[in-house]
């Protein structure tokens, strides 16, 4: 459920529900969560560029929540089937829990992925500028950095031993695809 902004050339700046951030829109649509019964104050911020900061811009199921912290947004989806979701993202970061994720296909700054079951998402900030996650198909639940090493925790994601999935790093200086196969992983 949303709320759109019609017959205006600006875009969505800000957005504040019941006084509080809300990180949930696209240019001309807010993606409401779960309201609390009664009178709610919903407040759209409008200027004369899109908004640069990272956001949540789509998403195809239920979200009860989603919440901002001091370094990662929180995102709660409720799904029976396959939910979809696009967030925008500028910043070096770091998504987990998803099961399927894809950054920058198209040179936009936007990161698509899937999650096949109730989840909460978080994307996280990191403080290696020049490093990304560009593609995975197996969920990362643990990020870990410092300055000379990364640490990423995979999950299996529900599937057999010998089902495949792979992690795609990209750097300024640097490509590695870790690719699950048997029980094993490598680096092509």
């Amino acid at each position: 459920m949303g709320i759109k902004i019609e017959n205006t050339h600006s875009f969505i700046q800000k957005v504040l529900i019941n006084d509080q951030p809300h990180e949930a829109f696209s240019d001309r649509l807010v993606i409401l969560p779960n309201l609390k019964k009664g009178v709610n104050k919903i407040q759209v911020f409008l200027g004369a560029q899109p908004v640069i900061n990272t956001h949540l811009t789509f998403i195809s199921k239920r979200m009860p929540s989603i919440k901002k912290g001091g370094d990662h947004l929180e995102v709660d989806i409720l799904t029976r089937s396959r939910g979809k979701f696009n967030f925008y993202v500028k910043e070096p970061f770091i998504l987990l829990y998803a099961d399927q994720q894809e950054y920058n296909r198209k040179k936009d700054g936007i990161l698509k992925g899937s999650v096949s079951s109730d989840r909460q998402l978080v994307l996280k900030r990191t403080t290696l500028n020049s490093f990304t996650v560009t593609q995975a198909t197996l969920p990362i639940s643990e990020y870990q950095e410092s300055s000379s090493q990364i640490l990423l925790k995979l999950n299996k994601n529900g599937e057999s031993e010998n089902s495949s999935g792979s992690v795609v790093l990209r750097s300024k200086n640097y490509f590695a695809r870790f690719t699950k196969t048997g029980g094993g992983k490598k680096i092509e």
